[in-house]
């Protein structure tokens, strides 16, 4: 009898301690930030890459044409992330400025050796008319 309970006592302990091991590893998994993905590793079956211009200027001269002549104010901000020719990423503060009035929209973003360029623009600006709609 005393064997048996020696035995028991071994496996009870071993299970104690796998469990509290654990329970140590789950916890330090979630205290481990989510890693945020690379924007060069995005890659998707059939895509290709356009060589694209990227209006860029002072900080007075791009606004004056955002703001001054085509009356966009700013609707929302965000950090965007701009592939040059050469492969490499570059990020920056952006804001999306709206002529609520007239619909034209331009994407504006901060690249430190540049100032403000002008990444994208358009027309049309306004709410989905239906949840999913397909371009």
């Amino acid at each position: 009898m005393n064997k048996l309970t020696q035995i028991f006592s071994t496996i009870a302990i071993a299970c104690l301690l796998s469990g509290a091991m654990l329970t140590q590893l789950t916890a330090q998994e979630q205290t481990t930030p989510p890693v945020q993905p690379d924007p060069k590793d995005y890659k998707m079956p059939g895509m290709m890459k356009l060589p694209t211009f990227i209006d860029c200027g002072p900080y007075n001269e791009i606004l004056g044409i955002v703001q001054g002549q085509y009356g966009e104010e700013p609707f929302a901000i965000f950090e965007t992330y701009i592939q040059i020719p050469n492969g490499q990423i570059v990020t920056g503060p952006s804001a999306l400025y709206v002529n609520k009035e007239t619909g034209t929209w331009s994407v504006v973003v901060e690249i430190q050796s540049s100032g403000l360029c002008i990444v994208n623009m358009g027309k049309n600006f306004g709410p989905a008319s239906k949840p999913g709609i397909s371009l």
